[in-house]
């Protein structure tokens, strides 16, 4: 499990922690090729891919990165240049079926503040193959999810809330076929800076907010393969908003700050406490990859 962290500059670290054990800390994985946050991450078991973000020092871009880089889960040590998306961006969601990774929505380059600022793009990459992002459509509003993940199968991705102005939308992409997103349901929960993940059958929701409202502890649910709308799943020990979470297919794990809290994607029920980052982040992204 990695996480790329950043707080109110950014930063270029990454943690990692074993999803399979009884919990605990996480340990440093090695640096990212630039100092970025709010990025969406992706990956195929063997390989991770990271992709946008925002880095403070960046004025020529506005702060928005074009940049993605890539890791190998089972070898800790520092991540290497990928390509770059089709325009640089902060903010987007990451969803991945093993062999593409989509990355879609997010702030973009241009100067200002409004929603003329926000992207409905979907890119995507080939991960096993290093190069430039295609076009793979758009989704259906302005949303975005400061979380940096979305859920998805093996055939289907999910991109869950947003800011426009706080929605319960869920679109879904068919990851076989480029093209725009599709109206899934909804969220029980009008719900910005949520995170999402996923099994093979089932996408979760991890908390957000409402408009900078306080942080939420909800976390619901939907069947990946199943049109509709989001299903009570439980909650959060601590409120959760604008951070990463991921799972390796049975297990999920959510990230508020520096705690750490787990769900069994198929067994319904608040979250149990995992452990600790080895520092508080937030804006940050998270993914998951073989250990060997």
């Amino acid at each position: 499990m990695l996480f790329r962290s950043g707080i109110s500059s950014s930063y270029n670290d990454i943690m990692y922690f074993d999803v399979t054990g009884s919990g605990g800390g996480s340990a440093n994985f090695g640096d990212l090729s630039a100092e970025r946050q709010q990025m969406a991450a992706g990956s195929s078991g063997s390989r991770v891919v990271i992709g946008g973000g925002y880095d403070f020092a960046d004025s020529a871009n506005s702060g928005r990165s074009n940049i993605i880089d890539y890791v190998t889960p089972s070898s800790t040590g520092n991540a290497t240049d990928f390509g770059n998306l089709t325009a640089g961006r902060n903010v987007p969601q990451g969803v991945s079926n093993g062999t593409r990774c989509c990355f879609a929505g997010g702030y973009t380059n241009n100067q200002g503040v409004g929603h003329a600022n926000w992207t409905t793009a979907i890119d995507y990459v080939t991960i096993a193959s290093t190069g430039n992002a295609t076009s793979f459509g758009n989704i259906t509003a302005l949303a975005y999810n400061l979380g940096g993940t979305g859920g998805s199968d093996s055939t289907r991705g999910l991109f869950m809330g947003g800011i426009q102005t706080t929605n319960k939308s869920i679109d879904y992409i068919t990851f076989a076929t480029t093209g725009n997103a599709a109206d899934f349901g909804d969220l029980l929960n009008a719900m910005d800076r949520n995170s999402s993940c996923s099994d093979a059958t089932r996408t979760i929701s991890f908390g957000g907010n409402t408009t900078f409202s306080p942080n939420r502890a909800n976390i619901e649910y939907v069947t990946t393969q199943t049109l509709g709308n989001g299903t009570d799943f439980g909650d959060l020990t601590n409120t959760h908003s604008s951070n990463g979470c991921s799972s390796n297919g049975t297990i999920a794990i959510a990230q508020s700050g520096i705690n750490m809290e787990k769900v069994t994607i198929q067994t319904t029920g608040n979250a149990t406490d995992f452990g600790d980052l080895l520092e508080s982040r937030t804006s940050n992204s998270a993914s998951s990859g073989n250990p060997s």
